[in-house]
């Protein structure tokens, strides 16, 4: 019985302990070289299909002579 008891107890503790670091599955990772505004303050939308598409090297971001984001060029398939 002891161990029973030991075991609801072990098993609790760990289905409790979470991660540290909790990752967003319905949002990809934006890259560290693409910002969150362009320029003018236009929120830049970060989706799966631009992650792939910046993975595959069919997005690029324009910058101007300061290396401020004018645009995100994102060639679909």
């Amino acid at each position: 019985m002891r161990q029973f008891i030991g075991l609801i107890v072990f098993s609790f503790f760990i289905s409790c302990n979470q991660p540290s670091e909790t990752r967003d599955v319905h949002h990809p990772t934006r890259p560290s070289d693409i910002p969150a505004t362009t320029c003018s303050g236009m929120p830049i939308e970060w989706n799966w299909d631009k992650q792939r598409a910046y993975k595959d090297g069919r997005l690029w971001v324009h910058r101007d002579s300061t290396g401020c984001v004018l645009a995100i060029v994102w060639k679909k398939d």
